[in-house]
């Protein structure tokens, strides 16, 4: 297998496919970086006997990713064979040491659609069908991972899309386009609104309304959500301040921390900073983090949330159930609540997901951790969570995300008892 920076890399590609394996560093976490090394080498040696018999070259750039190249001219059917190919030899069952680990990949591609010999052996084609296999790559890892997607023209449109948002995004919140609003979480023992949960939004004059799923991981790649995660924090505080202030309160905001935001060097003393400043009671803030923020580097993690919590923050695990999770590490997490993934609320009348609700209830009800449910849209789903325990609730059935004036309606209005007594 070649290395990447091998310049014969770069000499007439008329085909490139960008493969990644899915979370090894989340691998590397659990079962330790010798299992997830020995990993690599034997998806890397499957990758080798593929590459041998699609007459394909193999390029590793770092870790679980590669970069296999083909000099042939391949048609979009002959790169879906080689998709399936690769999806059904590298997503199995691996057995290594005393570990079993179900590891997949996701696979970006794309194919020279100029035909001359000069594009194809030029830096200009090379660059252009790497950026078309990392845009298919960045669709797969969207589609959650363990799919592939081939770059073609139908894709071009969003390719543009993209760049525009890309654009845009870096004066955004100069020109004040970034706004919050305010998902409202109900308790279920006094059925009130109890606090908010602070959501990103921005509304370009142009572009339209882009929701967060696109641009936040476009903001992840360029660097901007260093500038956004701060924008968030800042305002969240000041949000709830002039809410328990004005009410003599002490309401929660809830705002969520980006991986890399939370792994900056500087961010647990910023944070402490903009608390002490603004003279919010850190009582009255949740962080939430997810579980792959966790599982990207939980040491480091978990120090930095636990200097947080020490002062009184309260720290959320967000879309628990949906990563890779277990009791083994669950208990020595520093957090004081689980957040139910709204994807197990969605199909709460199956039996299946009925079971796994009530024991991700039951698991946090042992640790002695508060259980909020994420995405309850109907009567079924707020039944069921009532009767199981669960502690709060948020979603469309209580209350969309609403801006900062509406939101304070709702706090004026928190005499009256809505929520469980609605009905569709």
């Amino acid at each position: 297998m070649a290395n990447y920076t091998s310049s014969r890399c770069k000499e007439a590609i008329h085909s490139l496919i960008l493969l990644n394996i899915d979370s090894v560093k989340s691998i590397n976490r659990i079962a330790g970086p010798r299992i997830g090394d020995e990993l690599i080498i034997v998806v890397a040696n499957r990758l080798k006997q593929i590459c041998e018999e699609e007459q394909l070259e193999l390029f590793n750039v770092a870790g679980g990713e590669f970069v296999l190249v083909s000099r042939q001219r391949l048609d979009i059917d002959e790169l879906s064979h080689l998709k399936v190919a690769l999806l059904n030899a590298l997503s199995i069952e691996y057995r290594l040491h005393e570990h079993t680990i179900n590891a997949t990949c996701s696979i970006g591609m794309a194919y020279s659609s100029k035909c001359e010999e000069g594009f194809c052996n030029s830096p200009q084609g090379f660059e252009e069908l790497y950026k078309n296999a990392e845009y298919a790559l960045m669709l797969a890892k969207d589609d959650g991972k363990n799919t592939g997607v081939i770059f073609d023209n139908s894709l071009s449109k969003y390719k543009v899309r993209i760049n525009e948002i890309e654009v845009a995004l870096s004066s955004a919140l100069e020109h004040n386009e970034l706004y919050l609003s305010y998902q409202p979480k109900l308790d279920l023992k006094s059925n009130r609104c109890i606090g908010f949960e602070s959501l990103i939004r921005w509304a370009h004059p142009t572009l339209g309304n882009i929701p967060p799923d696109v641009f936040i991981p476009i903001a992840e790649m360029n660097g901007e959500i260093q500038k956004i995660g701060d924008f968030v924090i800042r305002e969240s505080l000041k949000f709830i301040n002039k809410i328990n202030v004005n009410k003599n309160a002490n309401h929660i905001i809830s705002i969520n921390v980006s991986p890399l935001q939370i792994m900056s060097d500087t961010f647990v003393e910023e944070f402490l900073e903009w608390i002490r400043k603004s003279k919010v009671n850190p009582e009255w803030v949740e962080l939430e983090i997810t579980e792959s923020t966790l599982m990207e580097s939980l040491k480091e993690v978990s120090e930095r949330i636990s200097k947080i919590r020490r002062m009184g923050v309260n720290i959320a695990l967000d879309d628990f159930g949906t990563g890779y999770s277990s009791l083994t590490y669950l208990s020595k997490l520093p957090i004081d609540i689980l957040k139910i993934d709204k994807s197990f609320v969605d199909i709460i009348s199956i039996d299946v997901s009925r079971s796994l609700v009530q024991d991700i209830i039951k698991i946090g009800k042992k640790m002695n951790l508060k259980i909020i449910a994420e995405g309850v849209e109907n009567r079924e789903q707020l039944s069921y969570l009532i009767d199981h325990g669960c502690d709060e609730i948020q979603g469309y059935y209580y209350s969309k995300p609403l801006v900062e004036e509406d939101a304070l309606k709702l706090i004026e209005e928190v005499d009256v008892k809505v929520g469980v007594n609605q009905t569709n």
